[in-house]
């Protein structure tokens, strides 16, 4: 008899199946444990490279940028405007003022209005902060000495003008100590010889309410007629203002040349002084000054200018409204070698020339 033997079928909730089948598939939380595991152990190693940012390098700014940045808190600009004249026919009040016999009408103590007779400025300055352009014109005219009775043996009448056109910078620098320094540097045109001042001259003498000579009494042969050198002509100044204290006392020492380049007229002047200034609207300055002079010009030749001579002056400025300001100053010696006197008024907010071109 054949007996058969059929084999028993698994149960299905046999325990061995049941991890037979457990063990056949991945489970997501093993995965999960898995990557956390990897990153706990790169994670170290990873906080220890840090990525520093390269700054960015500042953009240079073009010459138009940098312009409008420093205009931008400048202070506004202001404007002043002068005229002036200067004249060695000294008034009553001040022929006290010494000089040698032959600046008076012989055996008079009346100036004698011959020499650097009289000279007309006009000026233009625009102030910003501590930065200042000046425009001058310079108007001069020079006779020679001697004609008043008795006339001296070698008169013979000549004269001659002087013309200067200069724009000049000016700059401050306030300096730690409470001082304060001012220079320039400026260039133009300067012309010698026949401008035309016998005529006007003679005009305001006949004209002007002051009276004067005229006709033959009066210089009229110019020493180059119907003619003028023309040639440039540089300057240059700088000044140093130092407070004597708490009072309204400061000690100003400048220096002031001018070069003409050709057969011109060369200056340079030295000047120290005591300037005193009780508030905004009035100062004072008197002191004592020091000139070179040199001219390669033959017109001049009858002035005999060349030479080193002291001198001294007082000076005032007085602002009269708040756009009206009066200046005066009178000196002795100097580029003129007599003494002279100045008169003028300037209108505006702006300031006077802090270093005005030339000589004074």
């Amino acid at each position: 008899m054949l007996i058969r033997s059929t084999p028993q079928r698994p149960r299905l909730d046999d325990p061995a199946e049941k991890r037979a089948g457990r063990s056949g598939r991945i489970s997501w939380g093993a995965v999960g444990l898995g990557v956390l595991g990897v990153a706990g152990a790169c994670g170290p190693a990873a906080a220890q490279v840090k990525v520093t940012p390269q700054p960015e390098e500042p953009k240079p700014l073009s010459l138009a940028d940098q312009i409008r940045l420093q205009t931008k808190f400048d202070p506004p600009a202001q404007w002043s405007v002068s005229a002036s004249q200067q004249n060695d026919s000294m008034p009553r009040w001040l022929e006290w003022v010494p000089t040698q016999g032959s600046n008076r009408i012989p055996g008079r103590t009346q100036f004698d209005d011959d020499g650097w007779t009289a000279e007309v400025r006009l000026q233009a300055t625009r102030t910003q902060g501590n930065e200042q352009w000046t425009t001058g014109f310079r108007y001069s005219m020079l006779t020679q000495r001697g004609a008043w009775e008795p006339v001296a043996p070698d008169y013979r009448g000549l004269r001659s003008d002087l013309g200067e056109l200069v724009v000049q910078h000016n700059q401050r620098v306030p300096l730690g100590n409470g001082s304060t320094l001012y220079y320039g540097v400026g260039g133009g045109l300067q012309a010698i010889g026949d401008l035309g001042g016998h005529t006007v001259q003679e005009q305001f003498h006949i004209y002007g309410g002051f009276g004067g000579r005229t006709g033959p009494a009066l210089q009229r042969f110019n020493t180059t007629p119907g003619h003028a050198d023309l040639m440039p002509l540089v300057t240059a100044g700088v000044r140093l203002d130092q407070p004597l204290g708490q009072s309204d006392l400061a000690l100003r020492s400048s220096l002031y040349s001018s070069l003409a380049l050709g057969r011109g007229l060369s200056t340079v002047q030295g000047q120290m002084g005591l300037n005193f200034q009780p508030n905004s609207r009035f100062n004072l300055e008197g002191g004592v000054s020091a000139s070179g002079v040199y001219s390669a010009n033959p017109a001049m030749n009858f002035m005999r200018q060349d030479g080193i001579r002291p001198g001294a002056y007082v000076e005032s400025n007085l602002q009269l409204t708040r756009h009206i300001r009066a200046f005066g100053r009178v000196q002795t010696g100097g580029i003129q070698n007599e003494p002279v006197y100045t008169v003028g008024f300037s209108v505006g907010l702006g300031p006077n020339p802090w270093l005005s071109p030339g000589f004074h």
